[in-house]
């Protein structure tokens, strides 16, 4: 009876570590030359029953800002939602964003939850982290109104490329 116990234990602690959900900025890695762009997506790996998600992403505003063009924030395509545009600090670096699921099963698997485009500003080669910051209050949130563990987080990297640009002037002898 004792290993029987034990064993249920066991199975009970391996099913909730399986269940908890993982998110990643994907790319991990990114160049970007001045002025240019990259997409990174918020993914969510190992969920089950989500419902909804409250998400800020920060990063180094001296080396990329959010993307001034229409598109600069996309929220995947099984939620509903926004990008708090008044959450949007160019100066800070962030952008929140949260979104529902409108089915009453929610996504389980694995989802993008939304794709960001940021902008280089930097011309120097400056690396900034890309960080996914889980809101206290509507995170991960299951179609039943409960949190979801989130096991691990993985941000991404975007470089700069230098900028290798001579400037030169002719005169005429």
């Amino acid at each position: 009876m004792r290993n029987v116990l034990w064993g249920i234990l066991l199975l009970t602690l391996l099913c909730g570590v399986a269940s908890a959900a993982t998110l990643s900025v994907e790319p991990a890695e990114s160049t970007c030359a001045h002025g240019g762009t990259v997409d990174l997506t918020i993914r969510v790996q190992d969920v089950s029953n989500l419902g909804g998600f409250d998400i800020d992403l920060t990063w180094d505003p001296s080396a990329v800002v959010l993307d001034s063009g229409s598109g600069n924030v996309v929220i995947g395509p099984l939620f509903s939602g926004h990008a708090n545009h008044s959450a949007i600090n160019t100066q800070s670096g962030r952008v929140r964003v949260a979104a529902v699921n409108a089915t009453l099963e929610g996504v389980s698997g694995s989802a993008d939850l939304f794709t960001v485009r940021l902008k280089a500003v930097d011309d120097t080669g400056a690396s900034t982290p890309v960080s996914i910051k889980v809101n206290n209050y509507g995170f991960l949130n299951s179609t039943s109104g409960e949190n979801i563990t989130v096991s691990s987080v993985t941000g991404a990297t975007i470089t700069t490329k230098r900028s290798n640009e001579v400037k030169a002037r002719i005169a005429a002898a």
